[in-house]
């Protein structure tokens, strides 16, 4: 059982050895475009690559699950909280990896509702409508 384990061991090594050796020139890392939501939802990331790549997406910068494979753009479904992924840029030719990089999903509380202010005019004129916002905030008239 020893020299079983221990010739799969040694296969499996020298193969992943062998094939790290033929990737001497690992592609550029994708250029990674997170995305910002106010609140929950679905986000989209995506990253570029070079000609003749694909990206692969993780869900750990090393070992973790891979996502999805052989795609620009990952759709995160459902999101509740800022998000990462790990992409990688994989050359279509020589199947040689990048380096993983993290994509991100950022998810931006809500802006609190403004507060109106009621306004009363009894017969003709005209009236200023005003509401309060939280510090930082702007107020957008629809």
């Amino acid at each position: 059982m020893r020299f079983f384990l221990f010739f799969i061991v040694t296969l499996f090594s020298s193969h992943f050895l062998n094939a790290q050796a033929n990737c001497p020139n690992p592609p550029a890392v994708p250029d990674s475009i997170g995305v910002l939501s106010c609140g929950p939802g679905s986000l989209t990331l995506k990253v570029n690559v070079p000609a003749n790549h694909t990206a692969d997406w993780y869900s750990a910068a090393v070992g973790g699950d891979l996502l999805k494979s052989d795609s620009l753009s990952h759709t995160l479904t459902n999101v509740q909280s800022s998000t990462t992924v790990y992409a990688v840029s994989r050359d279509l030719t020589t199947g040689c990896v990048s380096d993983r990089i993290p994509v991100v999903a950022t998810i931006n509380a809500v802006p609190a509702v403004a507060d109106s202010i009621g306004v009363l005019n009894c017969g003709p004129g005209s009236l200023t409508l005003k509401v309060n916002v939280p510090a930082n905030h702007t107020a957008d008239w629809y």
